[in-house]
């Protein structure tokens, strides 16, 4: 099928520039990327992947990762959660 139609589209430049780099490593062109997507649009009859409201619980999780507060608990290595989980 011959390729008749064109999308502009705007959005961050660093957003941009960013996936370009990862679809770079992928062998894909942000183009092809977006053709991929939308053939799975199609495909899917919706979005290829789940779209949700986080409920309060998710939302929760969220602030308090981004503010390191309320006794968060982090891990200098993989290995270091291992063995912390080991101990339940």
């Amino acid at each position: 099928m011959s390729k008749d139609a064109q999308i502009n589209i705007q959005l961050e430049s660093q957003l941009r520039d960013e996936a370009e780099k990862i679809l770079k490593r992928l062998g894909v062109s942000i183009s092809e990327a977006v053709n991929i997507f939308l053939r799975q649009v199609v495909l899917q009859n919706g979005f290829p992947f789940d779209v949700k409201i986080p409920n309060e619980e998710t939302i929760r999780a969220f602030r308090q990762t981004e503010s390191n507060k309320d006794g968060l608990k982090t891990y200098n290595s993989p290995e270091e959660l291992f063995e912390e989980m080991d101990k339940w």
